[in-house]
């Protein structure tokens, strides 16, 4: 699979654990990613602006279009909006 299509795919993979509350599976997915918010690394009190409902959701649902996927030549580096 090219980088390109794996960074996708996890991009994807995300969504749906969010969508469904499988908070095991978003840290698995992204637990050594470099969060960054506006260029910024978020504060750890912005973990507290989810609201997780009672059936253990978020009750989201992300559409995904337009993704915009950068790997530099030598696939050391990419970026992905």
């Amino acid at each position: 699979m090219r980088d390109h299509d794996e960074i996708e795919a996890l991009m994807l993979a995300y969504c749906r654990a969010i969508d469904s509350g499988a908070w095991g599976d978003v840290h698995a997915l992204m637990g050594d990613a470099r969060w960054l918010v506006e260029g910024e690394a978020p504060a750890p009190a912005s973990a507290n602006n989810v609201i997780v409902y009672e059936d253990g959701t978020p009750r989201t649902k992300h559409v995904v279009t337009n993704i915009a996927i950068l790997v530099d030549p030598e696939g050391h580096r990419a970026e992905g909006h």
